[in-house]
């Protein structure tokens, strides 16, 4: 389970969402805390949604989301789905190098 500075960190976090439940940093922030233990998942993987619902374009979000898609033990539509988010990623900062 998380130690003791996860805790801390993840009371946080959760404090932070109480006031404000899309605080797309603080989702994506904590999401990542959770992508570190196996079972808290589902959890990181929930967050990152509401994060994504919050702010579609945000490349960390999008990043994030992507690699915990594409983890091994995960389907083939989750892979399908982390790959169209790294394309979209690649294909987002291409974009922007253009200027």
């Amino acid at each position: 389970g998380l130690e003791g500075d996860d805790k801390g960190m993840r009371e946080g976090f959760e404090a932070v969402l109480r006031e404000d439940p899309n605080d797309v940093e603080a989702l994506n922030n904590f999401a990542s805390l959770l992508m570190e233990e196996e079972a808290t998942m589902g959890e990181a993987e929930a967050l990152l949604r509401r994060a994504l619902a919050a702010a579609p374009n945000c490349t960390e979000v999008v990043s994030n989301m992507a690699f915990l898609l594409s983890s091994p033990g995960r389907g083939k539509r989750d892979h399908a789905e982390a790959e169209a988010m790294f394309e979209r990623i690649l294909g987002s900062e291409e974009g922007e190098r253009d200027v």
